[in-house]
C-alpha cells in the first residue's frame, strides 16, 4: 500500500523548461551541500572531457542513491539522479528526492518511479508547475526494505537495476567520470 507523496518528495537541479535552478521540498541542509559538492565535482570532470564534455553529460544514465545522516544534512535520503540541463544547455543534475528512516531503504519499483518521471520531464522539456505536479503525484513507499541502508556519513549509488556502490560521503569527481565513462564507453580521457 502506498500513499501520495504530497509535500514529503521534492526536487532540485536544472529542467529543461525553465531558465535556471528549479527547487521545491528540499531544505538548505540538503541543497547547500549538493550545490556545493555537484558544481565543483561537474567542473572537474567538464575539464577532463573537454570537447567531449556535453555528449557526455547529456547521455549519460540515471543513477538512484541512498544517502546516510551527515551527507546532506542530519537525515537520510533516497532518490535518483539524471542529467538535468535548463533550456538554454547549463547542465546540473536534476534530482527527485525523499527524507527516509536511516535504516530502510524504498523499495526497487519506488526508484524506478522516480526515474520514469524524472526521465520524462527531462525529455519533455517540462516546465516546474508540471514537473511539480508529478512528483506531487508519486507515492510514497509503505514498506521500506532495511537491507543495506548506509550508515551516518555513508552513501549508496547505483545505476537502475545494477549493483550498488558504497562510498563515504558524495561521489568524488573521479567517481562521477568513472560513472559517465561507463554510460557512454568513452576510453581516451586524460586524467
Amino acid at each position: 500500500m502506498t500513499m501520495p507523496a504530497t509535500d514529503q518528495i521534492g526536487f532540485h537541479g536544472k529542467l529543461p523548461g525553465v531558465g535556471d535552478f528549479v527547487q521545491r521540498r528540499l531544505p538548505a541542509s540538503f541543497v547547500q551541500p549538493w550545490d556545493a559538492h555537484f558544481a565543483n565535482c561537474l567542473d572537474n570532470v567538464r575539464q577532463q572531457l573537454g570537447e567531449r564534455w556535453p555528449g557526455a553529460y547529456r547521455s549519460s544514465g540515471m543513477r538512484a542513491f541512498a544517502l546516510g545522516p551527515g551527507v546532506c544534512g542530519p537525515q537520510a535520503w533516497a532518490g535518483v539522479l539524471g542529467p538535468g540541463e535548463d533550456r538554454v544547455g547549463r547542465c546540473f543534475p536534476l534530482i527527485v528526492a525523499m527524507p527516509v528512516l536511516p535504516a530502510c531503504l524504498p523499495a526497487a519499483d519506488w526508484f524506478g518511479a522516480l526515474a520514469a518521471c524524472l526521465g520524462r520531464a527531462l525529455r519533455a522539456r517540462t516546465d516546474a508547475v508540471s514537473f511539480d505536479t508529478a512528483v506531487r503525484a508519486l507515492a510514497v513507499p509503505a514498506t521500506p526494505l532495511t537491507a543495506h541502508a548506509p550508515a551516518h556519513g555513508q552513501s549508496l549509488w547505483w545505476p537502475l537495476g545494477g549493483a550498488a556502490q558504497a562510498l563515504a560521503g558524495l561521489p568524488t569527481a573521479e567517481r562521477y567520470l568513472d560513472w559517465l565513462l561507463a554510460d557512454q564507453d568513452i576510453t581516451e580521457v586524460t586524467r
